[in-house]
């Protein structure tokens, strides 16, 4: 009891509106119910202090890699660098896209790209992955379609969090391309593509995969990449 009143104390104080501190007595008290908190409740409230806990650390993370970045990026404009953000990268620059992968994926991220840049880098990746695995990519396989679209959009995540850094807009600047960025970050371009459910399943990534087992490669070699 001490520990959740304690803990409840300090959370409260932290709060920085009335409107928020309300929220959290009602809640505290249990006065949607009309009734006290009792014993079982307490143990309740406590996993929902460690919640927000742990999103007030993030979000305080959050702030001191903001504070880092725009130091970085201070020091490195004193120096006569001007940080470089990515190129914004679109569907349409790449028409020939169109007859290279799925229509449901296509489709799919197609729309997607009117909301933000992010989804824009996807059609980069499924450049790629189109590259070596063409069959895969216009999979008719409707589970394989659904995990491939997961796969673009987790594989377009992780990418494009390493190329928009601090760090990583100072060396673009410096001449580093962002292939070479994306080595640095240690990052396989081909990640989420190799996890992605049902594709070993697939027939049409099995065909790729006899087409590249002609040439030398093995599916273990993407790995590496």
């Amino acid at each position: 009891m001490k520990n959740f009143y304690t803990k409840t104390l300090v959370y409260l104080l932290s709060l920085e509106s009335r409107e928020e501190q309300e929220e959290f007595i009602d809640l505290a008290t249990n006065r949607q119910f009309q009734k006290n908190p009792i014993e079982s409740e307490i143990d309740y409230m406590n996993m929902y202090l460690e919640e927000m806990e742990y999103q007030q650390e993030r979000i305080a993370m959050a702030h001191q890699i903001q504070r880092a970045e725009w130091k970085m990026e201070q020091e490195a404009k004193k120096k006569g660098i001007i940080p470089q953000m990515r190129e914004e990268y679109h569907s349409h620059r790449n028409p020939h896209l169109i007859s290279k992968i799925a229509p449901e994926i296509w489709g799919f991220l197609s729309l997607e790209n009117s909301q933000d840049r992010l989804d824009a880098y996807a059609f980069l990746i499924m450049d790629r992955w189109a590259h070596y695995f063409p069959q895969t990519m216009k999979t008719k396989d409707r589970r394989t379609i659904t995990s491939l679209i997961k796969a673009v959009i987790e594989q377009t995540k992780m990418e494009t969090e390493a190329l928009d850094r601090m760090g990583a807009q100072i060396k673009r600047a410096q001449g580093v391309s962002d292939l070479e960025l994306l080595q640095e970050a240690q990052i396989n371009q081909y990640y989420y593509l190799l996890k992605a459910d049902y594709i070993l399943q697939d027939s049409a990534h099995q065909m790729d995969l006899e087409t590249l087992k002609k040439t030398g490669i093995k599916r273990e070699d993407f790995y590496q990449i």
